[in-house]
């Protein structure tokens, strides 16, 4: 399978017409900016020349027009209910999970390996009272206040140790 590509280019006036009807809808931020790298996808145009008609640079174009490529990837793939781990994302919040992706030579694997991590379920969250994290974790970070004016660190590193042990038994504890 080759790269997602256009059948035929726009024309200027219907890439700006597109452009148009999409606008800058900042208050709808993530289908914005669905909606706008689907557009720079679809156009057909050359990487070089979106860049100038945005006025954005080279590489953050690139960045853009992978979102859109990965958009229609997933379009296709995903239906009903799937559709909402499309909620809320962005280019920017895309970047972090194709990033984290194994790097193939294939495009089409490491956005399967996107969707995948998107469709999964949530790492659920725990609330732990503000009274809690401050009756915990006060005497630990006071600790360490007092060593770092009093001492240097390397002259007494085992009550550092046990101050970063102290915090990571409660972490493992919130994080049952």
């Amino acid at each position: 399978m080759g790269e997602i590509i256009a059948l035929r280019q726009m024309s200027g006036g219907e890439y700006d017409a597109a452009r148009a009807a999409i606008g800058n809808r900042k208050d709808a931020k993530p289908k914005w900016d669905q909606e706008l790298c689907k557009l720079f996808t679809a156009s057909g145009w050359a990487t070089e020349a979106l860049a100038r008609k945005e006025g954005i640079h080279l590489r953050t174009m690139q960045q853009r027009l992978l979102f859109g490529r990965f958009l229609a990837f997933a379009e296709k793939r995903v239906t009903g209910r799937a559709r909402q781990c499309f909620n809320g994302l962005t280019e920017w919040r895309f970047r972090p999970l194709w990033r984290d992706t194994v790097k193939t030579g294939n495009e089409y694997e490491r956005f399967d390996a996107v969707l995948k991590a998107l469709q999964a379920p949530p790492i659920a969250a725990r609330a732990i009272p503000a009274n809690e994290l401050f009756t915990k974790l006060s005497p630990i970070i006071e600790a360490l206040t007092e060593y770092g004016t009093r001492h240097r660190v390397q002259d007494n590193p085992p009550a550092v140790a046990k101050l970063a042990l102290d915090l990571r038994k409660l972490l493992d504890e919130w994080t049952k």
